[in-house]
């Protein structure tokens, strides 16, 4: 049921015996995983995601990073999509789902990506109706997008954003990602995030490629 090095102790090297194992985890943790492996969910919120991924990882429980990836795809928010998006970046367990035995289980990844195509102008700060760019908001959502993903948005040419404000956006995450670096690290980062390194948008897109039916799915 559970496995990993914190369990290699379990048998001893005299015989294979079975002996007791001494579990140095929280017991709160421990019996979330148990009612979990019983068929309870493990997370609720998302105040539960660090803990379920580390009893996964410690525990190596595919069905925990398969229930994590779903619970991630089954909530995405405006105000939370792009957190979620860099866990499951940071974690490869559960890009492109969880493994063999748990299809069932959605893709957290491939969600991630399609909520952020969908809702790409909220993120960025500017109302979807409105291509103008006069006000500079803070903490804007997309800013705290990694690099690698928000190359990943721009390269499948699928952003609904007219060249001239979403130009605007990306110099802005350009220089967020690059503040207190020398003027050439966001003139390098600018150049990697717009045409021809690029697709860029669906308009820059339309005027390159063929006239075909092109989906998010063509870009994972």
């Amino acid at each position: 049921m559970l496995s990993g090095a914190w369990a290699e102790s379990s048998r001893s090297h005299e015989g294979g015996k079975s002996i007791d194992v001494k579990v140095h985890w929280p017991r709160e943790s421990l019996a979330r995983l148990l009612r979990f492996l019983h068929g309870a969910m493990f997370v609720q919120s998302a105040d539960d995601l660090r803990i379920a991924l580390d009893c996964a990882k410690f525990f190596e429980v595919p069905s925990l990073f398969a229930h994590i990836g779903d619970w991630v795809a089954s909530n995405l928010k405006i105000e939370t999509a792009p957190a979620f998006w860099r866990l499951v970046e940071e974690e490869p367990s559960l890009m492109h789902g969880s493994g063999e035995g748990h299809d069932d289980f959605a893709d957290a990844d491939t969600a991630c990506f399609e909520f952020h195509i969908r809702h790409f102008s909220k993120l960025a700060g500017q109302e979807e109706d409105n291509d103008e760019m006069e006000v500079v908001k803070d903490n804007v959502l997309l800013h705290t997008l990694s690099i690698p993903l928000m190359h990943r948005l721009l390269s499948s040419g699928l952003v609904k954003m007219h060249t001239a404000p979403l130009k605007v956006v990306v110099k802005r995450f350009a220089k967020a990602h690059t503040v207190g670096q020398p003027h050439s690290a966001y003139q390098d980062l600018w150049a990697r995030l717009r045409p021809p390194a690029v697709l860029f948008n669906r308009d820059h897109r339309d005027s390159l490629l063929p006239v075909g039916e092109v989906t998010v799915r063509s870009f994972l």
